[in-house]
């Protein structure tokens, strides 16, 4: 294969990756009773371990107000706990509730068995290789949506519809 024909390869692939586990999380969402974007930001709440409402916000795009509600919703339902700081009483931290990712990661055990299975199949190199192009994928930036180009005056601050 070419250059050109490998890099279209793996961008469909990817492409097809990201289209599966959208349409994962989506039932996995409804199976929970939960919004799509609340799964979304819990996930992201569960692998800081503990996050800001405010740095919430900066990392999905959406407003202050969206992160309040998402966050409220969650902690409703029992899948996110909100933690005064024990130094300034003014901060709050949101955390994931164990019991819930409990729950929720029922409905991952058969992916996470089949990437552990995937992954067992590469060696040190390849894994490497594969973990550094996934990290230079996932910056913030490319998490949050910017308009078209004909949009550019327009705000690019992504807001909730929940």
């Amino acid at each position: 294969m070419t250059v050109a024909t490998l890099r279209q390869h793996v961008t469909d692939e990817m492409l097809r990756l990201v289209a599966g586990l959208v349409l994962h999380n989506a039932a996995v969402a409804a199976r929970l009773r939960l919004g799509v974007n609340d799964l979304q930001v819990l996930g992201l709440i569960q692998r800081a371990g503990r996050i800001t409402p405010g740095e919430l916000a900066r990392q999905t795009g959406l407003s202050t107000g969206s992160v309040t509600g998402v966050t409220d919703r969650l902690v409703v339902a029992g899948y996110a706990i909100r933690d005064r700081d024990e130094h300034d009483r003014r901060k709050v931290y949101l955390a994931a509730e164990p019991d819930g990712l409990r729950r929720i990661n029922a409905h991952y055990e058969h992916y996470g068995q089949h990437l552990a299975a995937v992954l067992a199949k590469r060696n040190r190199s390849e894994l490497g290789i594969i973990g550094d192009f996934l990290a230079d994928l996932n910056t913030v930036d490319t998490f949050i949506a910017r308009p078209p180009h004909s949009n550019r005056n327009r705000s690019t601050r992504v807001r909730s519809r929940l």
